[in-house]
């Protein structure tokens, strides 16, 4: 029982973390909409809770020599397939598992994708790059874009747009209050640190805020979530690319 409990300590302070950070936004959305579904709005919690568990598994599939979670990102990808098997009120159309794009979507999502590779060389060239090795590039550019899509702009978007609805028009996209909260648990999510030991360290950084909100906007322009699944990985393999370039 000790260890079971000393396992999930680090979910639960990560997600408590996560929630407490959060909640200021989420009051300040559901006082704008009274109606909320609040029962939608605890299953993020809920899953935020469920996903860091199996994201942290002790690995039994693939033990990598770099420490990347391959076992944890194909439980990340396949959770979400599973909850909209079970939960019916949600269709895979809904979390954008769909090949079908909007129509004049491609160039808005062009530009706004250009405009964050942009920043990324940026950052690269001051210092933000990852290890340049062959098991980096292949596991950046394909596992966190599927899993943190999936997850993120996926269920956590669809259920959020369903709890707020989605009131503006952004470049041609509808979006929500579901977008915003979306890309601030994805944000605190990426900023977070807490080590084994407990000890809790919090990068003062906008970047993952921005690149959430960017990749939630393309997710609702496109109307599916594989033109983020491409920008996510080509954003991830870009810093290991950049870690090969500058070495």
């Amino acid at each position: 029982m000790q260890s079971i409990f000393e396992y999930l300590k680090f979910p639960i302070l990560y997600t408590l973390l996560i929630i407490t950070l959060s909640s200021p936004f989420f009051a300040i959305a559901i006082w704008r909409v009274p109606s909320a579904n609040r029962k939608l709005i605890t299953l993020v919690a809920l899953f935020l809770f469920i996903d860091c568990i199996l994201a942290h598994l002790p690995s039994e599939i693939f033990i990598s020599p770099y420490g990347l979670l391959w076992q944890g990102k194909l439980l990340q990808i396949l959770w979400p397939i599973l909850f909209v098997l079970v939960y019916r009120q949600i269709s895979f159309s809904d979390i954008g598992m769909t090949m079908r794009i909007n129509t004049g979507s491609l160039r808005p999502m062009f530009l706004m994708t250009l405009v964050v590779l942009l920043i990324l060389v940026a950052l690269i060239a001051l210092g933000s790059r990852m290890p340049a090795n062959i098991e980096y590039l292949f596991f950046m550019m394909i596992m966190p874009g599927l899993s943190e899509e999936l997850i993120y702009r996926g269920v956590f978007q669809a259920l959020l747009n369903r709890s707020f609805g989605k009131t503006w028009t952004l470049w041609g996209a509808q979006v929500g209050s579901g977008l915003i909260l979306t890309a601030l648990i994805f944000g605190f999510g990426h900023l977070l640190i807490i080590n084994k030991v407990g000890d809790i360290h919090f990068q003062i950084s906008p970047w993952f805020f921005c690149w959430g909100f960017v990749l939630g906007w393309i997710r609702e322009r496109s109307g599916s979530l594989l033109p983020c699944v491409i920008v996510h990985g080509l954003i991830d393999s870009s810093l290991v690319v950049g870690g090969y370039l500058w070495r």
